[in-house]
């Protein structure tokens, strides 16, 4: 049964065939990688160490980033590149590269609006330790993104220069040219982070905050994340409240302005974050970080963002608990197990689907049948799932092919392999993926040990 529901997967995913679920279907880390063919060999993580100022009123954040980069491949890298994701955010957001060195010393390195390029010579040998530098600007536009400011509000997700990871020998950059969608993905990192703001603001982050105070005219904030991340986000407003959740192993803090205008919510968005943590580790497995962050801000076309850490929910949607529960599965499928978001979306949005119809399964079951209802007549509608974010032309396409098309493959193999089997494979793949990457060929291979 197993081996039926493989070659149905295979085919779906190297045919690039419509939705066959009508019928019977490592970046770094540590452990070993096998399978890999990249020469790649499982290293320390990468660490940034990033001191940022940032003016909420002009939308200027002048940084400075060191990373610590052990080359955990078998051969040496003649160049590093750093992606810039801020013009794919937002309209009129950008980062400018004011100065860069390598090792302590200048080399050579070229610039476009998405990516920064450092040009070795010599090259970076195997397991060989590089340290990098760079001084950079970026411009946060006002709008109601998630690299903007508005109504008070700002949004700060893909504001510095972040490594590109590298799949298939390449490096991979920034997509461009879509509204919709993750336009980048990253690898994780260790972080350590000083955020230099006006007196009066209050900031919440992806990592816990260690140390704040004021300094002149200026508050002070440093952060730690305490186990890798994928990246670093923060969002930041004057005079916003912290409300606590209630007491757990996890310290869950929501943030944002008292005008907000979901005051009402705020509740239900603490509660609903406490229950979903702690049924996807008692089904998935530990989250590990002490904290868990979420901020009410203005998004003009999202309902909610993830980042590690940290998830932003919109105050210009209509509001819907699921939103939640989709965001905090996400720490599980794209932070603790990653995923390349940009050429095989389904398979984080898949599974964050899937989780949030499980926990409805358990906690609302009149809920669980109506959302189970509608997936399935979404999942109806003939389209592609195995596409990267270039191949879907519309936000509508991408939806049906990346989370209810995901969605599907994950319910139909329910099916064939019952709720218990499916969840201890999940499980597996939470432990042995955690702070890796998951691709599609590592799916696969994984899927032939379901017994």
């Amino acid at each position: 049964m197993v081996n039926k529901v493989l070659l149905i997967l295979t085919l779906v995913l190297s045919l690039g065939l419509a939705f066959f679920f009508f019928r019977p279907a490592f970046m770094p880390g540590t452990g070993s990688e096998p399978g890999r063919k990249d020469g790649f060999r499982a290293p320390p993580y990468p660490e940034y160490r990033i001191e940022a100022r940032y003016d909420p009123r002009s939308g200027l954040i002048e940084g400075k980033l060191n990373l610590t980069y052990p080359n955990p491949y078998t051969f040496s890298l003649k160049e590093l590149q750093f992606n810039l994701p801020a013009k794919a955010l937002a309209t009129g957001a950008e980062i400018k590269i004011e100065a860069g060195n390598f090792q302590g010393r200048r080399v050579e390195y070229i610039t476009t609006g998405d990516k920064l390029l450092f040009l070795l010579d010599p090259p970076l040998r195997p397991q060989e330790t590089a340290e990098v530098n760079i001084e950079f600007h970026t411009k946060v536009p006002e709008v109601a993104a998630r690299l903007g400011r508005f109504r008070g509000a700002n949004m700060l997700a893909g504001w510095y220069p972040i490594l590109a990871p590298r799949t298939g020998g390449t490096w991979q950059g920034v997509v461009m040219d879509r509204g919709f969608g993750d336009p980048y993905f990253a690898d994780a990192a260790f972080y350590r982070v000083k955020l230099i703001l006006p007196t009066g603001y209050k900031v919440i982050a992806g990592g816990r905050a260690v140390d704040v105070r004021a300094e002149g005219r200026d508050q002070v904030w440093h952060f730690t994340g305490e186990q890798p991340l994928r990246e670093f986000s923060f969002a930041a407003g004057p005079g916003w409240r912290y409300i606590f959740g209630p007491p757990g192993k996890v310290e869950l803090v929501l943030a944002g302005d008292e005008g907000a205008g979901v005051a009402v919510q705020e509740g239900i968005i603490l509660a609903t974050a406490a229950r979903a943590l702690d049924f996807f580790q008692e089904k998935f497995g530990p989250y590990p970080y002490s904290y868990f962050h979420i901020a009410l801000v203005p998004l003009a076309e999202l309902a909610g963002m993830e980042y590690p850490g940290l998830i932003f929910i919109s105050t210009l949607a209509d509001f819907s608990p699921s939103v939640v529960v989709h965001e905090v599965a996400h720490q599980w499928w794209y932070n603790l197990v990653g995923t390349d978001q940009v050429n095989e979306p389904w398979m984080d949005e898949g599974l964050a689907e899937y989780s949030t119809l499980l926990f409805y399964r358990y906690h609302d079951p009149s809920l669980y049948r109506q959302r189970l209802s509608a997936a399935e007549g979404m999942a109806a509608d003939p389209m592609f799932m195995d596409r990267t974010l270039k191949d879907y032309p519309t936000a509508l396409a991408y939806r049906q092919g990346v989370y209810a098309g995901g969605r599907s493959f994950w319910l139909e193999l329910e099916k064939k392999i019952g709720e218990e089997k499916l969840l201890a494979f999940l499980s597996r793949l939470r432990r042995d993926y955690l702070f890796r990457r998951l691709q599609k060929e590592d799916l696969l291979r994984e899927l032939k040990s379901i017994e």
